[in-house]
């Protein structure tokens, strides 16, 4: 394998792991906008720990 396409594959792996990072951040946005207590932001990436 060659530099360029193990700089591409390792590109693709950080696309991947980026757009699953911005989904959580849109997840927890929308959750701290609808929160209705403290009890609710503390669980606001509580499914973090089980990926």
């Amino acid at each position: 394998m060659n530099v360029l396409e193990s700089s591409r594959m390792y590109m693709k792996e950080n696309e991947k792991y980026l757009k699953q990072y911005l989904e959580r951040v849109k997840n927890n946005k929308l959750k701290v906008l609808n929160a209705h207590s403290i009890e609710d932001l503390f669980r606001l990436d509580e499914n973090y720990e089980m990926e």
